[in-house]
């Protein structure tokens, strides 16, 4: 990781601590039957040291209710001049009290509803009195606008030049296709390989432009669906073809559990060949020479009255597990496994957000040294 990065991290923790800690010591000690006594800080030194701070300090009781705001936290909210002191969250900032209800101590990102308002970085920890009872929250928020932009700059520059390498790329596999078919009689075996070699790292660069500009369209909700009634068993087959060699390299066996009553899927057909290509193509990388890759869906009824079913598809490997610690994170962009080799960690975000897209979703089960399993839904009209 960046050194710079893990400073930022450090000092980033540092000063929520501090913040946590004057303000918990003041909620404990300023009450009505306890004495202020911490360090002999008055009210008034309180008011004063949290009033000057940059980031914004909320406390809110446990019904939620605005206790204590200084001032920088009252210009971050959208009643800047309002009498907030006393009031419930949601109403005065929605969007915060919806993300509070679901992240006790947590630290989560609130964007804005306008585009003209700014990012904000909330961190919320639950208050106890010495009993260990709830009392409140404490919210400490920063304004992270400046740092949102500078990344939201640089997913523009990165999608600008992983665009501009498609074109090249193209070319280049297109002249390199050519290239094979016109001296196919005449190059020896060697050069065939490093010529086969050539064109298949090629393809897999290409693939990989694809997928990181599908990603960014995901993201930014760009990529349009073309929803069909779409056998499965069929684009299952499809991607088993292209994947032939690989299983023969390894000796892999294909077992697949599809029953013949199987209705067609509704989802768009190309991209749910390519999640279950990226879903295939781990489980033979993954795989074991001489191991057993298990392809299973079944019927589940949907919710009652609907008029869809719902569709599981299960791909089960041999291989050495993915360990726990890294499973809650399998999803994210850039994450891959201890041994994923050449992988580019973008295979599993992108299933992941073409289900989303489709209203679906997908999870993984695992026990190091015991295989993997990936598991997606899919609708069935009725």
């Amino acid at each position: 990781m960046n050194t710079f990065l893990v400073i930022q991290f450090l000092l980033l923790l540092l000063s929520t601590a501090v913040v946590f800690f004057i303000v918990f010591a003041i909620w404990q000690f300023a009450k009505p039957s306890s004495p202020l006594k911490l360090f002999n800080l008055t009210p008034i030194a309180y008011h004063l040291l949290v009033d000057s701070m940059e980031e914004g300090i909320i406390v809110l009781d446990r019904q939620n209710r605005v206790v204590s705001i200084n001032p920088s936290a009252t210009q971050m909210t959208p009643q800047p001049n309002g009498q907030l002191v006393g009031q419930w969250i949601d109403a005065v900032w929605p969007e915060l009290a919806h993300e509070i209800n679901a992240n006790h101590n947590k630290v989560f990102e609130l964007e804005p509803v306008v585009p003209e308002r700014p990012y904000h970085e909330v961190s919320a920890s639950p208050l106890y009195d010495r009993h260990g009872n709830m009392e409140g929250q404490l919210l400490t928020v920063r304004d992270i606008t400046a740092r949102k932009e500078r990344e939201l700059l640089q997913q523009d520059m990165t999608r600008s030049m992983v665009h501009d390498l498609r074109a090249p790329i193209s070319n280049s596999l297109f002249a390199l296709e050519m290239l094979k078919t016109a001296v196919s009689d005449f190059v020896s075996p060697d050069d065939r390989i490093l010529l086969d070699m050539t064109y298949t790292n090629t393809e897999k660069t290409l693939q990989l432009v694809n997928q990181i500009l599908d990603i960014h369209r995901l993201e930014s909700g760009k990529i349009p669906l073309s929803l069909s009634r779409v056998p499965l068993a069929n684009i299952i087959q499809d991607v088993l073809t292209t994947q032939h060699n690989r299983t023969i390299e390894k000796n892999i066996r294909i077992h697949r559990a599809l029953p013949d009553t199987l209705p067609p899927a509704w989802a768009d057909a190309t991209l749910l060949a390519r999640i279950l290509q990226n879903l295939i193509d781990n489980a033979i990388k993954y795989s074991p020479q001489n191991g057993t890759i298990h392809i299973s869906a079944k019927v589940t009824p949907g919710e009652p009255n609907a008029a869809t079913q719902r569709l599981l598809i299960s791909i089960t490997d041999e291989g050495p597990g993915i360990p726990h610690t890294l499973q809650p994170h399998i999803f994210e962009k850039y994450v891959t496994g201890e041994d994923a080799g050449s992988g580019s960690g973008l295979g599993l975000p992108f299933c992941q957000m073409v289900l989303a897209a489709h209203g679906e979703r997908i999870w993984v089960d695992s026990t190091p040294g015991q295989g993997t399993t990936f598991t997606f839904t899919l609708s069935a009209p009725a």
